[in-house]
């Protein structure tokens, strides 16, 4: 098997019905709630926002935008924005556009390597603030019941910054699923607060869920995003993950209206993901050889590879 035939099959058989699913749920949410746009969170919001223009917007007519709000945006800001309160986290974020600044093995080091460079680090923090307020209010000018829309979270961070830079025009957030409860108003495709053993599905969801785009670690001074690295590999496996899922809607939506209900739903889909995981060949885990997983705003050294992710699941269940 070729790799360029297994992202587009592997797109087909869970990235297109998880993608249709949601955005089915996504856009009767939209009418439901009177929402005038939604805001696709970057960098899933990507390929969501691409197919629900192409196969949705006709049943759910809602204005929508593509908005830089990752973890890196809005942890950048965070000496104007208040949602991050970890000096260390911010210090690697920062070493992305400050390149005096060394990133040390030890938090104390990190913590220190901030006092050192505090006062440069906190003006281009404020500088993020800005640019990505600016970016937010030119693509949501005109709205003002607007709702995020994400895949799956645990922390909320894109809509507490969504709302921390547009307050009451954010009007509620819609996910596919959640690890942790929320006073934000949201809602979920997936009813029940996922567990340890979504954990895995979860991250194959973001592969395949995703965008062309390398890491966005920043809005600059033009409005447009920073990137951390040029991922050419990246680019590719998009284009084939991108036919594979319009692919799979083409088909479906030959029998089926996009407002219907016929979709396969996000619980049903996180079991067809652990059946697939626990199945599938040793040769298909292999083809995920070079794809990490990173639970950091940026990525590092302790970054673990899916090929990895999914053997540990294997033996663990998470």
């Amino acid at each position: 098997i070729h790799k360029e035939d297994f992202f587009r099959k592997l797109a087909y058989i869970l990235g297109g019905p998880l993608a249709a699913s949601y955005l089915s749920f996504v856009g009767k949410k939209a009418l439901e709630h009177d929402i005038d746009e939604l805001l696709f969170v970057a960098r899933d919001g990507y390929i969501l926002k691409d197919l629900f223009d192409k196969y949705f917007m006709d049943s759910f007519p809602v204005d929508d935008a593509y908005a830089y709000l990752s973890r890196a945006c809005i942890y950048a800001g965070s000496i104007s924005n208040k949602l991050n309160d970890d000096k260390e986290k911010l210090l690697k974020i920062a070493a992305k556009h400050i390149p005096v600044i060394i990133i040390h093995d030890s938090r104390e080091e990190n913590l220190a390597e901030y006092e050192k460079h505090a006062e440069q680090i906190e003006g281009w923090s404020k500088e993020c603030d800005r640019y990505l307020e600016e970016h937010l209010g030119k693509i949501t000018a005109g709205h003002d019941k607007i709702a995020t829309v994400d895949m799956f979270s645990g922390n909320y961070t894109s809509q507490k910054g969504a709302v921390h830079y547009l307050k009451e025009k954010i009007r509620t957030g819609f996910y596919a699923g959640n690890f942790a409860q929320s006073d934000l108003k949201h809602e979920a495709a997936c009813e029940r607060l996922l567990g340890m053993r979504d954990n895995v599905p979860v991250k194959l969801s973001e592969f395949l869920i995703s965008s062309p785009e390398a890491s966005v670690i920043g809005i600059g001074q033009d409005g447009m995003p920073v990137y951390e690295a040029k991922d050419s590999e990246r680019q590719e496996r998009y284009e084939k993950i991108y036919a594979g899922s319009c692919s799979y809607l083409d088909d479906h939506l030959r029998f089926f209206e996009p407002d219907d209900g016929f979709f396969i739903g996000v619980e049903n889909w996180l079991m067809l993901c652990e059946r697939y995981l626990c199945k599938c060949s040793d040769e298909e885990v292999e083809m995920m050889d070079k794809i990490t997983d990173s639970e950091n705003p940026v990525s590092d050294k302790n970054d673990i590879y899916f090929n990895d992710l999914i053997s540990r699941f294997r033996h663990q269940g998470y």
